[in-house]
């Protein structure tokens, strides 16, 4: 089943009560936006477009005034770790 398999993965409700879970959020951190960023050749204004924010929005994450939401971070690691899929899902 589906669903069954997809209780274990990070960021799902049911796991986020797990400790494992909590462990392994923490252990992460938050990823590092600019890093990203710079490793794509992509401006702030070109970087936000892809994540749906505002450019002010990304700096603020930069420069650690803000933290981007759960979500956010789910798509940062996704950049960070598949930029291909992420640029093919986006221009579908």
């Amino acid at each position: 089943r589906m669903l069954g398999s997809v209780r274990g993965v990070p960021g799902n409700r049911h796991s986020y009560r797990d400790r494992s879970f909590r462990r392994y959020a923490l252990s992460h951190g938050a990823p590092d936006i600019k890093a990203i960023r710079a490793r794509l050749g992509l401006s702030q204004s070109e970087m936000a477009v892809y994540l749906g924010v505002k450019a002010k929005t990304l700096q603020n994450w930069e420069q650690g005034l803000r933290k981007p939401t759960a979500s956010a971070q789910t798509l940062l690691r996704v950049l960070e770790k598949e930029p291909e899929a992420v640029i093919r899902a986006l221009s579908a």
